[in-house]
Parts: C-alpha cells; structure tokens; sequence
C-alpha cells in the first residue's frame, strides 16, 4: 500500500477515535459541522489540513498530539517518501535533490 494511503487511514482511525470518546455520530459531527465525517472516517480520501484543524478544535483536541500519536505509530511507513522511495537524512538534502 503507498504511504499516502496508509497515512489516510491512520489519521481516519485517530479521528474515529476521537468522535467516539466524545460519544458524537456521525450523523451528530455532519448536523454540527457540515462535515461528512463518515467518508473521512473511511480513510480513502485525504483531508485538507483545514478540515484537520477544525476537527481537532472542533472535538478539543490538539492537532499536534494526534500527530504525534501517528509518528509514533506502527500503523504506516514513515520513512518511505510518495516521490523517491526513502526520505533521506536532513543533511543529504539539497534544494535540488527535493525535486
């Protein structure tokens, strides 16, 4: 599975995770928010970082710690790269070698 995907579906199962500690529907989340959380929660998709942002405020939770909490995970590889294959280490990298 490619990383971005993976990474979808990591962040639609910590958004679940949320909604379901704040004992919302989805249903009540889509009436509050105009949000179809329900396709989010599926994790094909990816989200904007707006719709992350107001997610996360929206259930009182940091964004950075659900962040954290997907770095810190198993459940993707981190270290492949969507255009090379494996990111290299910061001091490997040129303006030029991004692209």
């Amino acid at each position: 599975m490619k990383p971005e995907k993976e990474f979808c579906r990591a962040l639609a199962a910590e958004i679940r995770k949320e909604r379901e500690q704040a004992r919302k529907t989805q249903n009540e989340v889509y009436c509050e928010t105009n949000i179809n959380i329900a396709r989010l929660e599926k994790g094909d998709a990816s989200i904007e970082l707006f719709t992350f942002m107001f997610i996360c405020r929206y259930f009182g939770v940091n964004s950075d710690e659900v962040l954290k909490r997907l770095e810190t995970s198993h459940t993707y590889d981190l270290k492949r790269s969507p255009r090379s294959g494996l990111i290299k280490k910061s001091e490997e990298l040129s303006p030029t070698s991004l692209f």
